[in-house]
């Protein structure tokens, strides 16, 4: 016999959803914390005093006293289970009408499709995913379909998801493992801690909202994520010594010109060879000019925060005058080969758009991600008001997309 709880304890409700198959950072219990302009409501079903599913809803308010139920990448539940999942249904509307909502939206962390970038064409759905679009639909739900671009959901319909294994770092891009080894050679070094880079990990965020013309995040949304998980949530930052750097990459520099004038004449192709080797390092010296008197620069950074068996890299920031330093491939390398250490299965890089043809795809693509296709966003309605929000909302995205 089923019995729906609408106040489940944050012990046993991250006890549940740290360890379900379909586990989502969005599900944890604290996720509520960071979206504190919501109001959550924890649930669950039980089975004979067990939990068998759960969901955090976020009741969002909207201008004119409106508002709706909004479960991101959830619920946590049996979906090819029809009985439970309509006592779970039918308790949810009436919960979500007793809180004056207009509608529920939920956004399953279920995959419609998962491909390597270069197998994106000959991809096909995944058997469960049509599952479970065809179940939700069966039970009133509306499927908003299958967008491409990554604003016109709540949450990304397209991530990139790196599986950890023992096979993980030989299965980067041949560039990126090459890039790495010349990163390491350059000096670039990584600290993490908490707190105390809150200012580092605002600034690179704020150059890199200047450089792409977007809008991220702050340092008191930082702060959050922190304050609500002090246990897993951590600031890497990478960083150059600029003083120490220009030391070695001068000496080098006069050791391969040393060598060049003995070898010029009788070697000209390694003198060739040897005279690139200085100019590439020249180049280095030339980026850190403006800093050459700094003990510590900052030149990326990165917040993360771990929950179940998945590390979700949620911010990254890195200054572009540095950029042959690559902080950002030494950071996500170092987080990677941190996570496959401490045994977790998951790293979650994040959304990308659906056309995978992007910078941001491109990057991502270096670490051999799969792309994770999820199935989409389902509405419920409890309201005539659910038609005229539709119409907003269909507006809004049609402006932003011209």
């Amino acid at each position: 016999m089923y019995t729906f709880v609408d106040n489940v304890t944050e012990f046993e409700f991250n006890e549940f959803a740290g360890n379900h198959e379909k586990t989502h950072l969005l599900q944890s219990y604290q996720w509520a914390q960071v979206k504190s302009t919501y109001k959550p409501l924890y649930v669950g079903v039980k089975e004979d005093g067990k939990l068998i599913a759960t969901a955090l809803i976020l009741i969002r308010s909207l201008p004119l006293g409106l508002k709706f139920a909004y479960i991101p990448r959830g619920p946590l539940i049996d979906f090819t289970n029809q009985e439970l999942l309509k006592f779970f249904s039918d308790n949810l509307k009436k919960l979500a009408k007793a809180n004056g909502c207009f509608m529920i939206r939920m956004d399953p962390g279920i995959a419609y499709k998962v491909y390597k970038v270069e197998e994106k064409d000959d991809s096909e759905e995944t058997e469960y995913g049509q599952n479970v679009i065809d179940t939700l639909k069966s039970n009133g739900y509306i499927h908003r379909g299958l967008p491409l671009k990554m604003h016109d959901s709540f949450q990304p319909r397209f991530v990139a998801i790196v599986n950890l294994d023992d096979t993980t770092i030989n299965n980067y891009q041949t560039r990126l493992k090459s890039s790495l080894r010349r990163i390491q050679k350059r000096g670039t070094k990584i600290e993490s801690g908490t707190y105390q880079f809150l200012d580092e990990m605002s600034s690179m965020i704020k150059l890199t909202e200047s450089r792409k013309n977007v809008s991220l995040r702050n340092r008191d949304y930082f702060k959050q994520l922190l304050d609500a998980y002090p246990e897993t949530a951590e600031i890497y930052i990478a960083y150059l010594t600029p003083k120490k750097n220009i030391e070695v990459f001068t000496k080098e520099i006069n050791s391969l010109t040393i060598e060049v004038d003995k070898i010029k004449d009788n070697s000209p192709k390694k003198a060739h060879r040897l005279n690139e080797q200085i100019n590439s390092l020249k180049s280095l010296v030339e980026e850190l000019e403006d800093v050459k008197d700094e003990e510590k620069t900052v030149i990326g950074s990165m917040l993360k925060i771990d929950f179940g068996h998945t590390v979700n890299l949620l911010y990254a920031g890195n200054d572009v005058k540095f950029s042959k330093f690559s902080p950002q491939e030494f950071i996500y390398d170092h987080i990677i080969k941190e996570s496959i250490a401490k045994g977790y299965k998951y790293a979650d890089m994040g959304g990308v758009e659906g056309s995978l043809d992007d910078g941001l795809t491109f990057f991502k693509a270096k670490f051999n991600p799969e792309i994770v296709e999820y199935i989409g966003e389902f509405d419920m309605p409890l309201s005539f008001k659910y038609k005229l929000f539709n119409f907003a909302w269909k507006m809004r995205l049609k402006l932003r997309n011209r």
